[in-house]
């Protein structure tokens, strides 16, 4: 299992932020655009990630499951993040009250400007579920974004959820944000398949 980044670096040399055009293992340490040109090292940002898991379960009617520990990073067990079919990672929520999906390090509007949507990819197998998502500030204990009544047309069936940012909630500085959910009403669990940040 890896986790690989898509990076924003700052380019002194271009006086601009250049997106990391494929995922990797590490930031980079040259400019994307030009390995001449100078970057600053302290305004890389990561915009996106890709969780990459490997390995295959002998066992066929118990796939190769992991799950997702309250800091938000992963760690081998049954339950939380699943391998469907072997090919569709999620991260199973079916909990009451808010908990973490994932966590990540947000820097701040000054380095890396506003975000205005969250594009979240989730999907319920069992459609009666109300849902509710959210990023929150956890430095500044504020919520970014959040919708309190989601809901879906189908099971099984991946469907894109967005959140509008509530912009004067968005620190200027780092702090670390969660992607935090929790079903309100109804059956089934919310499984996350991905998120980004939309500028």
């Amino acid at each position: 299992m890896a986790v690989l980044y898509k990076y924003r670096v700052w380019c002194v040399t271009e006086n601009t932020h250049v997106p990391t055009a494929s995922f990797q293992a590490s930031p980079p340490t040259t400019c994307p655009n030009n390995v001449a040109h100078t970057i600053t090292a302290s305004k890389t940002a990561v915009i996106d990630s890709d969780l990459s898991l490997e390995g295959h379960s002998e066992d066929t009617s118990n796939p190769h499951e992991v799950t997702s520990t309250q800091s938000g990073s992963i760690s081998y067990g049954g339950g939380g993040v699943t391998l469907k079919d072997d090919s569709s990672p999620f991260i199973k929520n079916n909990s009451s009250s808010y908990s973490v999906v994932s966590s990540f390090r947000f820097g701040g509007s000054t380095q890396d400007g506003t975000p205005s949507t969250v594009k979240i990819v989730v999907m319920t197998n069992d459609n009666s579920i109300v849902g509710a998502i959210r990023v929150y500030d956890v430095t500044n204990s504020l919520v970014i974004a959040e919708d309190t009544n989601v809901t879906f047309t189908s099971d099984d069936v991946s469907e894109i959820k967005s959140l509008s940012v509530t912009g004067g909630n968005v620190p200027a500085n780092e702090a670390i944000f969660e992607l935090q959910a929790k079903k309100v009403s109804g059956g089934g669990e919310l499984r996350f398949q991905e998120y980004t940040l939309q500028f």
